[in-house]
């Protein structure tokens, strides 16, 4: 950032820097800092620029996240309702941005959304990453999975079972046997099994998920694959 002198036509690369910033820096937890840094990204983006749409709604998708995990509620509703009504308007769809700040309005725990609400809002998501017609495309997987979770939690077991299924074939296709995010579908495979009464299937996908998550370090997700393993294993 200190490289790039603070030049009209240096502007827009300036931005770019201070939003990947301010991702990281919320990636971290040091969330003051990166609402900070994502304030000036904002304030600095200059107007009517070719590609500032794409980083304004980047800025907006990373201030509304800070302000959900700082607690601040009208803040967070704000951006969240301009981060939606932007990407509508000024980004195309299928693009990763605009599906952020759509995942984001579906979920947002501070807007109160029905469980029904929620998966509606969800399976539109889905059906416009579909439409990038992307091979493996983890966008895709990503709304899957939430659409999958949904049902899951609505006991709409089989069908949340088949929706996992293609989000875990995306995902190991990407990144194989042995990664966090497999192992995290693994273990929801798992949940819509048990749902299902299908245990010996189910104690198999914890089992799964579980020696992934210990291999990772993932003390949360293995604590939490090892109860449903042993509740799974009552039934055997």
């Amino acid at each position: 950032l200190e490289q790039l002198a603070d030049l009209p036509e240096n502007r827009i690369f300036r931005v770019e820097v201070i939003a990947e910033i301010a991702t990281v820096l919320t990636r971290v937890f040091e969330l003051d800092e990166a609402l900070i840094w994502a304030d000036r990204g904002l304030a600095e983006l200059p107007a009517n620029v070719v590609g500032g749409e794409r980083i304004r709604a980047r800025l907006l998708n990373t201030r509304l996240a800070i302000h959900m995990q700082l607690g601040n509620v009208e803040e967070h509703v704000r951006d969240l309702t301009e981060a939606h009504t932007f990407v509508r308007e000024h980004l195309p769809p299928g693009d990763a941005i605009r599906l952020e700040a759509i995942q984001a309005w579906a979920l947002s725990p501070m807007m109160g959304r029905t469980l029904g609400e929620r998966l509606t809002l969800i399976r539109l998501g889905t059906e416009e990453a579909r439409g990038r017609d992307l091979e493996h495309d983890g966008v895709l997987s990503g709304f899957l999975t939430i659409e999958s979770r949904l049902l899951f939690e609505a006991g709409q077991f089989a069908e949340a079972l088949e929706v996992a299924d293609a989000a875990l074939e995306i995902d190991r296709w990407n990144f194989g046997a042995g990664h966090g995010d497999v192992a995290l579908g693994r273990y929801l495979r798992g949940q819509c099994l048990y749902g299902l009464s299908r245990f010996e299937e189910a104690r198999d996908e914890f089992e799964a998920a579980l020696t992934t998550f210990e291999a990772v370090g993932n003390e949360r997700m293995s604590a939490k694959s090892l109860a449903h393993l042993g509740e799974t294993r009552i039934h055997l």
